[in-house]
């Protein structure tokens, strides 16, 4: 199934280059540059054995299709509304996506190369160190897990307590995280307590992954294993929920599928486009509920229209739009960054608590108010690429993606092709869900700083359930 995408994808690109060169079409050349980034793709995984659906390329290739050849199909066809256009190509011309298109491309050519290699020079056949080192002790797993459910619960209600929304709750979380942003700032305050979110979601939601692997990798879950489960999906779901923060619920979808993937049964392309499919409309009706909590009006109502507009017109995903908006103010309008934007990630641990006067760490808000000339305090996730090209132009691009797709094929090296433990299903789960929607379509500072909450909250709990008495190489715990 995979395959025949692939080589879908390829005959489709072919068709349209030869349609744009006999029609002269400049719509038609527009779409072609943009087919480009996962054709480049597709031409690596067309000839591969092992295709795999969560593997790190066709996960690259789909976020490729997706951010590059069926957004600028949607800006060049469909944008009857110039939804796209405004929060897309904030209001330049279509032709403007060829030099997204050129960064998207030279941006999956390094990537893949640098992943190619990588790959290469990695022996899959050494075992992975996880098997040998680290054992779970079933009974110090349900202990950790009642103490991480009170921690949960306490740093949750003192979330809600600090950011004001205990007190107005009658009104809905939505609603009155709305009505919390208008009287403070569109800023909440809940952002300058990034260190409560720690022990009240991270934490039961490490812990949720980990139990997750092993209560599949178990050859007889009880439904206590699930109650224990859901509670803990309940409690890692309290403070996103409060901040309406839909990412965060998405994230833990999509890592818990990718578990479960590679844990008990691999699962079918059908079935996955199934889930997306239900996935995106369900952030659109959020949306939808967002904003019309906020502007206490009826909304537009969910429709196929508004599920286009917020996954492909708005700048969302490792969008072409998006790129072209950088590619075309720099460097002739604003000069490269010269790295700036890529240390951001060394301030990101200090609370804002400890340092009020800490400078704004994420680049999205510059490009909202530099770039995109927003006067508010909209911020617009450049994707990797986009910030690579922001510091140091095209040779950026290249060198930073080539590190990245290296980076991708040690983590699947080290963990899936090596895999034999619960644990090394869970950090390439997690890893390959944020280098995926977190580093390709947002910022390094976002990345590294998710990286730091889950390594940290990763380690605490290896280091609360691990068994520390030798056991012979091979022998598991399991689960009762």
């Amino acid at each position: 199934m995979l395959r025949l995408i692939f080589i879908g994808q390829l005959f489709i690109t072919i068709c349209i280059c030869l349609a744009a060169m006999v029609t002269s079409g400049a719509d038609l050349a527009i779409i072609a540059s943009a087919s480009i980034p996962s054709t480049i793709v597709a031409l690596f995984l067309v000839g591969r054995r092992d295709l795999d659906v969560f593997s790190p390329l066709v996960l690259v290739f789909f976020m490729a299709t997706v951010g590059s050849l069926l957004k600028s199909i949607n800006l060049v066809y469909f944008d009857s509304g110039l939804v796209g256009s405004e929060f897309s190509l904030n209001g330049l011309p279509v032709d403007a996506l060829h030099s997204g298109a050129l960064i998207l491309s030279l941006a999956m050519l390094a990537l893949v190369i640098g992943y190619t290699l990588m790959e290469s020079i990695s022996s899959p056949t050494r075992q992975f160190k996880f098997k040998q080192r680290i054992r779970f002790s079933d009974k110090k797993i349900y202990m950790t897990i009642v103490v991480i459910i009170g921690i949960s619960l306490f740093f949750s209600v003192e979330f809600m307590r600090q950011t004001g929304f205990a007190e107005a709750y009658e009104s809905g979380v939505i609603s009155a995280k709305r009505t919390h942003e208008a009287s403070v700032g569109v800023a909440p305050r809940g952002a300058a307590l990034g260190w409560l979110r720690l022990p009240a979601q991270t934490l039961p939601q490490v812990m949720m992954f980990i139990f997750l692997a092993n209560i599949l990798k178990s050859k007889n879950p009880t439904t206590f294993n699930y109650i224990v489960l859901a509670v803990l999906i309940l409690c890692s779901s309290i403070v996103p929920i409060i901040q309406s923060a839909r990412l965060e619920l998405i994230y833990s979808f999509l890592i818990g599928l990718v578990i479960f993937h590679y844990s008990r049964k691999r699962i079918s392309i059908p079935k996955i486009a199934t889930m997306a499919t239900v996935l995106l409309i369900a952030v659109a009706l959020l949306g939808q509920i967002r904003n019309q909590n906020f502007n206490d009006g009826p909304g537009d109502g969910l429709s196929f229209q508004s599920v286009v507009d917020r996954t492909l017109a708005r700048a969302y995903f490792m969008g072409i739009g998006k790129t072209a908006v950088i590619a075309d103010k720099v460097p002739s309008e604003i000069d490269y960054l010269k790295g700036e934007s890529l240390t951001y990630f060394l301030l990101a641990p200090i609370p804002r608590t400890m340092w009020p006067e800490k400078p704004v760490v994420r680049i999205g808000l510059f490009i909202g108010q530099e770039i995109f000339d927003k006067n508010n305090e909209t911020g617009v996730p450049p994707g990797f690429p986009a910030e690579l090209y922001l510091n140091f132009g095209h040779i950026g691009v290249v060198l930073g993606m080539f590190i990245v797709g290296a980076a991708y094929a040690g983590l699947y090296v080290a963990t899936i092709q090596r895999r034999n433990s619960p644990m090394s299903i869970v950090i390439y789960s997690v890893g390959t869900i944020l280098f995926s929607f977190t580093l390709l379509t947002g910022d390094l500072t976002v990345f590294m700083s998710q990286i730091f909450r889950y390594g940290l909250m990763l380690l605490i709990i290896i280091w609360l359930v691990r068994d520390r008495a030798p056991k012979a190489i091979g022998q598991d715990y399991k689960l009762a």
